[in-house]
């Protein structure tokens, strides 16, 4: 399987009864349908989203990401934070280090990002 963002080999992750995808270059997290509530119950994510590695330049426009799984061109959500869905396979990818953002994001920030204020 490869990333959609960087094109570069994943690996796969045991985190509890998971085998979550990481990408070997640019850290992206491949999260089938389901591991994204079952990661948020996770206290310490520290191991699993290790952040945006350094060198790493990572531009590649959200309506060209194709699924790993199933190909299908991914669909950008914004709420608080933004990162890929597929329509298909229900797929989630999160670019390095969004992760920790969406588990430390507060109420309020939530609901300043949702009606637009800022964070």
């Amino acid at each position: 399987m490869n990333c959609p963002k960087c094109k570069s080999g994943m690996r796969q992750l045991a985190v509890g009864d998971m085998l979550l995808d990481r990408c070997r270059n640019c850290y992206g997290l491949w999260l089938d349908d389901g591991e994204l509530n079952t990661l948020k119950k996770i206290q310490n994510t520290g191991s699993i989203d290790l952040g945006i590695p350094e060198g790493v330049e990572l531009e590649a426009p959200s309506h060209l990401l194709r699924c790993s799984k199933c190909r299908c061109r991914l669909n950008t959500k914004r709420s608080y934070l933004e990162y890929e869905t597929c329509p298909q396979c229900r797929g989630i990818f999160l670019d390095a280090g969004e992760l920790s953002k969406k588990k430390n994001f507060t109420l309020a920030q939530k609901i300043k990002g949702f009606f637009g204020l800022g964070g």
